[in-house]
């Protein structure tokens, strides 16, 4: 069955906004997600594909992205071959770390169940070309699961199928007084034919740029990225890293509106 629309869980925009900070832990240790996370409980119900937004963010937006900073904050010890983000497209949602593609568009939206999943869906297509170039998506959906599921392939060595399949696992949104907006997403990213799986969870912030005299409908948002690499959740370096992020992807956005 699809994910249900609103998050269940409160958050403040501090809470969030916390986790974008230098120096910042991010853990998902004993988390209301982590069995889902694991693999031993299904999803929350109340889990989104999408976040919550507000108008403004709604509709389409031409992307130019810029790679912050990439913090092992653990060391080298944990960061291995099938960490998220070592091999290409082990983040569907950065497919390729180090890369900083300009021009391709992404959707923002407020809606739930199956055009939230469709949305997220062509999202993370969008992403895996752009960013690893000479790839092909051969095939995308939402499966029976629930689950986002891609198939593709590389340019030559790489170019045997690849099947993936990704479930949002945790939502949530908040909005600061001064209108910036906040969210955070958790993801399971099944790499089926590679047999190894992702976790990572994503946190944004969204501002309408200080020029942008449209608040009611901006045409420039800038949009800062971090996403949290986790260990393995089956396997002993889980345990040993004490349940925190192996790897942090900074990332900043400048998104026009399309």
């Amino acid at each position: 069955a699809l994910a249900a629309a609103a998050p269940a869980t409160a958050v403040s925009a501090e809470d969030i906004a916390a986790q974008l900070e230098e120096g910042a832990r991010i853990s998902c240790l004993g988390k209301p997600w982590t069995r889902a996370a694991i693999g031993t409980a299904a999803a929350d119900a109340s889990t989104s594909y999408m976040p919550q937004i507000p108008a403004w963010l709604e509709g389409k937006w031409t992307v130019a992205a810029t790679l912050k900073g990439v913090n092992l904050p653990l060391g080298r010890k944990f960061v291995t071959g099938n960490s998220p983000g070592v091999r290409m497209a082990s983040i569907l949602l950065l497919p390729n770390v180090g890369n900083q593609p300009e021009g391709y568009t992404q959707t923002f939206t407020k809606a739930s169940g199956r055009k939230g999943a469709d949305v997220l869906t062509s999202n993370c297509a969008t992403l895996v070309e752009t960013y690893w170039p000479g790839s092909n998506i051969t095939a995308a959906g939402v499966n029976s699961a629930g689950s986002v599921e891609l198939t593709f392939k590389g340019p030559p060595p790489y170019d045997q199928d690849q099947r993936t399949r990704l479930q949002p696992i945790y939502t949530a949104s908040a909005t600061r007084d001064d209108g910036s907006v906040f969210t955070e997403q958790v993801f399971r990213q099944e790499n089926v034919d590679a047999a190894f799986t992702s976790i990572f969870k994503v946190v944004s912030q969204y501002s309408i740029d200080v020029d942008d005299t449209n608040k009611a409908k901006p045409q420039r948002v800038i949009q800062r990225q971090r996403v949290a690499a986790f260990a393995d959740l089956n396997d002993q370096d889980y345990i040993e890293a004490g349940g925190q992020a192996v790897a942090l992807y900074d990332m900043k956005y400048l998104l026009e509106r399309a």
